[in-house]
C-alpha cells in the first residue's frame, strides 16, 4: 500500500493542511521566525556586539523550541478538534492491520515536520548567508532538527 493511500496520512494531510487553525500556527511560525531574523540581523560594524554566526543559530534555536512545543502539544491532541482519531480508535474502529496505522503516523509526522522545515528554509538560508555559516553546516543542522 502506498503511503499517499494510507487512510492515516490522508486524514492527517486533511487536518494540517486544510484547516484554518493549523495554517494560522504556520504563519504565526513563519511570522515569528522573520521577527528574530530582523530582530539578528547583523548591523552596521559600528553596532555590531556578536559574533557573526549569531543570527544562523538564534534561528536554529527558535525553530528547534518551536518545533519541540508543537510536537508535545500534537502528541497530547492539545491543539487538535474534537474529530481527531487516536491510535486506539484506529485499532480498535477499522479494520486496518496496526502496521498500516503506525507506519501511516510515523509518514504523517515525517510529511508534518518535513513541512515546517520547507517553509522555514528561506529564512533559515537568508540567516546562513547574513552569518557567513558554510552550506555544509546547514544540512547537518537542520539534519539534526
Amino acid at each position: 500500500m502506498y503511503f499517499w493511500h494510507n487512510p492515516i496520512v490522508i486524514e492527517g494531510c486533511q487536518t494540517y493542511f486544510t484547516r484554518q487553525a493549523h495554517l494560522s500556527r504556520y504563519l504565526n511560525y513563519l511570522i515569528f521566525l522573520a521577527a528574530l531574523l530582523f530582530l539578528t540581523w547583523p548591523k552596521s560594524s559600528f553596532l555590531r556586539v556578536h559574533t557573526p554566526p549569531f543570527t544562523y543559530s538564534v534561528i536554529l534555536v527558535a525553530m528547534l523550541i518551536v518545533l519541540a512545543y508543537l510536537g508535545f502539544s500534537l502528541g497530547a491532541q492539545e491543539l487538535s478538534e474534537e474529530e481527531y482519531h487516536t491510535f486506539w480508535d484506529w485499532v480498535t474502529l477499522t479494520p486496518l492491520r496496526v502496521r498500516t496505522i503506525v507506519v501511516g503516523n510515523l509518514l504523517l509526522m515525517l510529511l508534518h515536520n518535513g513541512f515546517f522545515l520547507l517553509i522555514a528554509l528561506p529564512i533559515l538560508l537568508a540567516a546562513r548567508n547574513v552569518s557567513g555559516t558554510p552550506i555544509t553546516l546547514v544540512g547537518s543542522s537542520v539534519g539534526m532538527l
